[in-house]
C-alpha cells in the first residue's frame, strides 16, 4: 500500500513539474516605446495627448494599450488610457495614439495650460504569430489645407491628406483603413487622424484593384494654432482587418516617419511590465506537452494496476481445487 501511494505521488509530482516547464507568451511591454508626443486642449475643454509608439522588439505585437497620468500645478491628477491605432505591428513599425483626459482640477471645468507633468506607460503589448496582408501600397498621395468656411462642408483650416490605395496581391483586402501621424517643424507629433468606411472607396479592395481615401488631422485648425502646432510633415500606416496571415512576417517598408526628437514637453516615464522578449509559443507546443503528460499518467496507472491483478490471480489459484486424475 505504501509503495502504491508513493508511486502515485511521484507521478503527480512529475506531471506538475512538466506543466511548470511550459513557457507562456507574455506581454512584451518593454519592446514598445513611446517615441514622441505632445498635448493640447480641444474645443470642448479636454486635454488631448497625441503621440507615436514604436515596436522595438523582435516579435510582431498584436495590439498596444497605454496608460497616462496628467498632473496639474495644483497637484491634482487625471488618469486615462488609450488603444494605439495600429494592430499586428511588425518589428520597428510605428503607430500613433490619441488619449483624452477630463479635468480633475480642484476648480473643475476645462483644462488650462498649467500642466506640470505627463507620464505615459505601455500597459499591454501582446506578441502574436499573425500579421496583416502585406501586398498593399499607397500611391498619388497629396495634402492641402481646407478653405471652405460655410455650409455643411466647411473645412477651413483642416489639414487633409488624400491618395490612392493599390492592392498588388492576389487576395481581397478587407476593411482597409489609413492612419496618419502629423509632425511639426521639429518632427514632434502634434496631431493624428484616420480614414473610415465613408472616406475609403471602396472599403474592401479586390486583387489588382485600387481605392481612394481621404483623412484629416483631428482637432487642430491650422488657421489658428500656434507655430509649434503647425503641421509640416506626416506619415501613413495602412491597416487591413483581413486577410490575417501566419508565419514569418515580411520586413516592413520604411515610411517617411521623422525620427523622434527632444522637446520641452515632459518626457514619458519608463515602460513598466514584463520585459520578456521570447517568441510567442504556438498551440502545437502546448498540445505536445499535454499529450506527454497524459501518456505519463496512463503509464503510471498501468504500473499501479499490474501488481493488484497478479495478487488477485495468485489468490484465486490457491483457492481453486486441483483436478484429480480419473
Amino acid at each position: 500500500m505504501k509503495k502504491t501511494l508513493l508511486t502515485f505521488i511521484g507521478i503527480i509530482t512529475l506531471c506538475c513539474l512538466i506543466l511548470t516547464m511550459v513557457p507562456e507568451a507574455k506581454s512584451q511591454t518593454q519592446s514598445v516605446k513611446v517615441v514622441s508626443y505632445s498635448y493640447y486642449i480641444d474645443s470642448i475643454g479636454y486635454l488631448v495627448v497625441v503621440g507615436e509608439v514604436q515596436n522595438q522588439g523582435p516579435n510582431t505585437i498584436s495590439n498596444v494599450t497605454l496608460t497616462g497620468v496628467v498632473t496639474s500645478s495644483d497637484g491634482s491628477e487625471a488618469n486615462s488610457y488609450a488603444q494605439v491605432w495600429g494592430q499586428n505591428l511588425l518589428p520597428q513599425q510605428k503607430a500613433p495614439f490619441y488619449m483624452e483626459f477630463a479635468s480633475q482640477s480642484s476648480s473643475g471645468g476645462a483644462w488650462n495650460n498649467d500642466i506640470s507633468d505627463v507620464t505615459l506607460n505601455v500597459f499591454k503589448a501582446d506578441p502574436t504569430a499573425n500579421y496583416q496582408y502585406p501586398d498593399m501600397a499607397i500611391t498619388n498621395q497629396q495634402s492641402y489645407i481646407g478653405t471652405n468656411k460655410v455650409g455643411q462642408l466647411a473645412d477651413y483650416g483642416v489639414f487633409w491628406v488624400t491618395g490612392n490605395i493599390q492592392n498588388t496581391g492576389t487576395q481581397t483586402a478587407q476593411n482597409v483603413t489609413v492612419i496618419a501621424t502629423f509632425y511639426n517643424s521639429t518632427n514632434q507629433v502634434v496631431a493624428v487622424g484616420y480614414s473610415d468606411k465613408t472616406t475609403v472607396n471602396p472599403y474592401s479592395i479586390e486583387p489588382q484593384q485600387s481605392s481612394t481615401f481621404k483623412l484629416g488631422a483631428f482637432d487642430l485648425n491650422q488657421s489658428i494654432v500656434p507655430t509649434d502646432k503647425k503641421i509640416e510633415t506626416y506619415s501613413l500606416l495602412l491597416q487591413v482587418q483581413g486577410p490575417i496571415l501566419q508565419g514569418t512576417a515580411p520586413i516592413p517598408v520604411e515610411t517617411p516617419t521623422p525620427p523622434p526628437v527632444s522637446s520641452t514637453t515632459p518626457v514619458p516615464g519608463d515602460s513598466t511590465g514584463d520585459d520578456s522578449t521570447g517568441a510567442p509559443i504556438s498551440t502545437t507546443v502546448y498540445i505536445i506537452v499535454i499529450v506527454a503528460v497524459i501518456i505519463v499518467v496512463i503509464a503510471g496507472l498501468l504500473l499501479l494496476r499490474k501488481p493488484n491483478k497478479l495478487k488477485q490471480a495468485t489468490s484465486q489459484n490457491k483457492n481453486k481445487p486441483k483436478k484429480t486424475k480419473k
